[in-house]
């Protein structure tokens, strides 16, 4: 399941005012409930009965905070130090991403060619 699977059961218990999502994709089943603390959903270890939903009988479980780290461009060039990410279980780079990453540097661009 995806960020963007995510989002959009966010988006639309948002518009409803729902305090929990429930996702599959047909082999797994994740839910999340509504934290008014951190104004986000937190994804629930198990999946509540109706009668837990209604009376709020559930506790967030702790997440930790990430620390994110960008790679440098020196590494986006490696492709195996991005290989090795990916295999890491981070799953940053979905299936549908092509097996080469190309570095970009936007401001690269508007330079002359022969500064570049």
């Amino acid at each position: 399941m995806t960020d963007n699977v995510f989002d959009q059961a966010i988006n639309y218990c948002d518009i409803v005012g729902g305090d929990y999502i429930i996702v599959t994709n047909g082999i797994e089943i994740e839910m999340a409930a509504y934290d008014e603390k951190t104004d986000s959903y937190i994804v629930l270890n198990e999946i509540l009965q109706y009668r837990e939903m209604l009376n709020q009988e559930y506790s967030l479980p702790e997440v930790p905070k990430e620390n994110f780290e960008r790679f440098s461009i020196t590494e986006l060039e490696n492709q195996e130090k991005i290989e090795e990410y990916s295999e890491m279980g981070t799953w940053i780079f979905g299936q549908d991403t092509p097996p080469w990453i190309l570095d970009t540097n936007i401001c690269r661009q508007f330079l002359p060619s022969d500064v570049r």
